[in-house]
């Protein structure tokens, strides 16, 4: 980690989390996960796990979500539930085959034919046969860890059924080479993304569905590809390498450095800046001014001290447009004090305020919300939280905004826009 305080750490990382995770339900896959009115758990088990097995190397929001929503109304049109197709190889390769989405006909992805599906569907059926369920095979690895005071008690518990899967599905597959496509194997190396991201759905709480309840998240493991890892090796400085499981355990060792309790939880804010395409593999072409990240990151290309405009709140329309937010809304912020022309380090921010609640506020005051003022705003935001040790929240006071920019400013690096 770079010389920030990993309490800092944390607070930037759960301010992101609280504003981003109703998105994250709306524009991942654990949105449709959630829409399924399942019959009994272990039907909603083998949503889970086929949700997970599907997510990747698939445009989410415009292709996967539609047509996993497509494939749940043609069950559920019929009158059926998901597990339904687990135990009917004919009805399951006809709802494959010929259910409707917005994209489409059928089951379609990059990478898996619908028999490679099938195969999966059989390799669970006789697993359920062996096992009644996932979570109960699960829950047995989990207990026998805690009892032999293994110091990660759900990593056998994610190898040990990634194994016991790939043993049912393989006798199933036709082309034993395209295994790894549905389950990658553990005992090469694999960073197991999609069955962390299966145990960590299950275990969490909201946004997550915490059915599982019996396993702790704090043992939780993060779900890795090679776009985190950029993310992580970007904003903290640590040397992650490639996926691996090694990369996967040394990551969320970190994560623990910053919430030993949940270290899972940060997931989607450290996907966010590259499903948003934010964080660029070219880090010249990255857009740093709107990732929720740039204030913790150490690699962010913002404007630089010597770049802003060095202009104290002199003009007669700064100041007016100043005064005219204070008269409307410091009884809403619940405002105590503020001060122009705020010191930090070498420079001056236009304004801060500090509200009865102790929240602090750092304000760019501009005629027009332009990219200079959002690229100003994020500097102040960064400077404070790197000279004071507190987290602000990024004010821009201006007379005109397009309304389309200040929904997106909202969301993802925080930015809240006041037309006055």
């Amino acid at each position: 980690m770079h010389n920030l305080d990993a309490s800092l750490v944390r607070s930037c990382l759960d301010e992101a989390y609280e504003r981003l995770k109703g998105e994250y339900v709306k524009s991942s896959v654990l949105g449709v996960v959630r829409e399924y009115a399942y019959r009994s758990i272990l039907d909603l088990e083998c949503w889970v796990l086929f949700c997970a097995v599907v997510d990747f190397q698939v445009p989410v929001v415009n292709r996967l979500l539609p047509m996993l929503r497509g494939l749940l109304g043609d069950v559920e049109g019929r009158g059926l539930k998901f597990i339904d197709l687990i135990f009917d190889d004919s009805l399951a390769r006809d709802v494959f085959a010929n259910f409707r989405w917005c994209g489409g006909v059928g089951f379609s992805h990059r990478l898996l034919k619908v028999d490679y599906v099938l195969s999966l569907f059989k390799g669970l059926r006789d697993f359920i046969g062996d096992y009644k369920s996932i979570g109960s095979y699960v829950k047995q690895l989990y207990g026998d860890a805690l009892r032999r005071g293994l110091s990660e008690p759900l990593e056998p518990c994610i190898k040990g059924l990634a194994r016991a899967l790939r043993g049912y599905v393989s006798k199933y597959l036709e082309d034993p080479e395209k295994l790894g496509l549905l389950i990658p194997d553990p005992d090469k190396g694999s960073a197991l993304k999609r069955l962390c991201l299966f145990f960590r759905w299950m275990a969490r709480p909201y946004p997550d569905l915490g059915v599982w309840d019996f396993v702790d998240k704090r043992h939780l493991f993060v779900s890795l590809d090679e776009g985190v890892i950029r993310v992580l090796e970007r904003a903290f400085g640590v040397k992650v390498g490639k996926a691996s499981w090694d990369s996967v355990r040394n990551v969320s060792f970190f994560l623990r450095r910053v919430n030993a309790d949940d270290p899972a939880k940060y997931d989607y804010v450290l996907s966010r800046p590259l499903i948003m395409g934010y964080c660029k593999s070219d880090l010249k072409a990255s857009k740093c001014v709107l990732c929720p990240l740039s204030t913790i990151c150490s690699s962010a290309q913002l404007l630089s001290v010597e770049g802003l405009k060095r202009k104290p709140l002199r003009s007669r329309r700064e100041a007016e447009i100043f005064d005219r937010f204070i008269a409307c809304y410091s009884s809403m912020l619940n405002l105590n004090e503020y001060e122009t022309e705020f010191p930090i380090g070498d420079y001056q921010v236009d304004a801060v305020l500090h509200g009865k609640d102790c929240t602090w506020y750092v304000v760019e005051v501009e005629e027009e919300l332009t990219d200079v003022a959002i690229g100003q705003v994020v500097k102040y935001k960064t400077l404070f939280y790197r000279y004071k040790k507190q987290l602000p929240k990024p004010l821009i006071i201006c007379r005109r905004a397009d309304q389309e920019l200040i929904k997106a400013l909202e969301l993802d690096p925080g930015i809240s826009v006041y037309i006055v």
